[in-house]
């Protein structure tokens, strides 16, 4: 089947978004989580901090930055900006013959700016093109962002 999107090469696409708004894309691979541990830690802890009283979140310890899921280090994406400070990050994992989007975090100043949409063009691209026509996410019922 062929439809005007067939034509579009989505990872351009959000190169260049991204680009336009001052950020770049991060592939998170076990090396860059190794490297950078405590920039992940300290970012994403501030935001289960932010939200602790909503969601019942807690802060994080290393393992959970370092756990083995199934393809982790395949399926996660952050985006950082002009100063490499990440802005958003998430981790998806693969759960049987779908792509299981755990969740997703983003920087205070960085919110409403368009990067979840543009992180999902690039993981639905990814998966699509690594065979996967499913994709699981959570949304937690109270979430108004």
């Amino acid at each position: 089947m062929n439809n005007k999107y067939s034509e579009i090469d989505f990872h351009s696409f959000v190169d260049n978004k991204l680009s336009e708004k001052g950020y770049s894309l991060l592939k998170i691979t076990k090396e860059v989580m190794e490297n950078r541990l405590d920039d992940f830690m300290q970012f994403v802890n501030s935001v289960r901090v932010e939200y602790r009283n909503v969601y019942g979140w807690n802060e994080e310890s290393k393992d959970y930055f370092l756990r083995d899921m199934v393809d982790k280090w395949e399926y996660s994406y952050g985006i950082v900006n002009q100063k490499d400070e990440i802005c958003f990050l998430n981790f998806s994992s693969v759960y049987g013959e779908m792509i299981h989007y755990h969740f997703a975090y983003a920087r205070p100043d960085s919110r409403s700016r368009g990067l979840l949409k543009i992180h999902h063009i690039k993981l639905n691209q990814v998966c699509l093109d690594n065979g996967f026509r499913e994709m699981d996410i959570y949304c937690p019922k109270n979430n108004n962002g």
